[in-house]
């Protein structure tokens, strides 16, 4: 909710910039004004509503985060979900995705010869989630039913659980597409959590301010052309142009 606040601030500041509209402003200044407190209006109206849908969430959500293990009796495997933010310097490639990683449990409880199982397609992504695991102690919970091996499915995203896209800014929106089409070689949508959890504030929980996604043939023409106007607002955040799209 504190983002999302401060989203509203920085909307003020776009919208306040260049003052009142006179008539020797040029029609782009005059557009950008406009499109500014549209986007404030609406994102404002979307963290009152969304901040509901948070708390409803908040438990399957909250990133980064670990899920409760799953236990294989028959293998002997441990299993278990975690969420991490994308490193700072892996950002700007736009790289992300899901890696599963598999691995030992020694004798000193910790996790050993990790390999690659399934791979996100990001060479940086699965390097990252290797060096992270490596050799690192396994949960007392995860050790409940002494197992010999370990399975780790682990979400590497821009996208914290509760946040809800409020800080996801237009540049890596579009860094972010780009690297997934050209890395899966496709034209479709990521349905990413994000996808997934405005898709839901507008299906599920009835958000008017998302009552467009109901509909999912305009849900995802707006979620295209959002990332089109994407590339002309970079600073923008990636919801609130959703917003002003998907109520015009």
């Amino acid at each position: 909710m504190r983002t999302c606040l401060m989203s509203l601030g920085h909307f003020d500041q776009a919208a306040g910039a260049t003052g009142i509209v006179r008539d020797r402003l040029s029609l782009a200044a005059a557009l950008q004004i406009t499109f500014a407190r549209r986007m404030k209006n609406a994102t404002m109206h979307f963290c009152v509503s969304i901040s509901i849908f948070a708390s409803v969430l908040a438990t399957l959500l909250a990133g980064p985060t670990q899920a409760q293990p799953v236990i294989v009796e028959e293998a002997k495997w441990a299993s278990t979900e975690i969420s991490l933010l994308v490193p700072d310097e892996i950002k700007p490639t736009g790289e992300h995705g899901t890696i599963v990683l598999e691995g030992e449990v020694t004798d000193e409880k910790r996790i050993g010869n990790l390999e690659v199982a399934q791979s996100s397609r990001s060479s940086a992504i699965d390097q990252f989630a290797l060096q992270r695991f490596a050799n690192a102690r396994v949960s007392p919970t995860l050790l409940e039913h002494n197992p010999a091996r370990i399975r780790l499915t682990v979400a590497v995203y821009n996208i914290k659980g509760l946040d809800f896209g409020s800080d996801y800014s237009c540049r890596q929106a579009v860094l972010d597409a780009d690297w997934y089409a050209k890395a899966f070689n496709t034209t479709e949508i990521e349905k990413s959590s994000l996808y997934y959890l405005l898709r839901g504030g507008g299906t599920i929980f009835g958000n008017k301010k998302l009552a467009f996604a109901k509909d999912d043939e305009k849900f995802d023409l707006v979620w295209r052309h959002t990332l089109m106007a994407c590339r002309e607002f970079p600073d923008e955040k990636f919801v609130g142009v959703l917003l002003v799209l998907g109520n015009r």
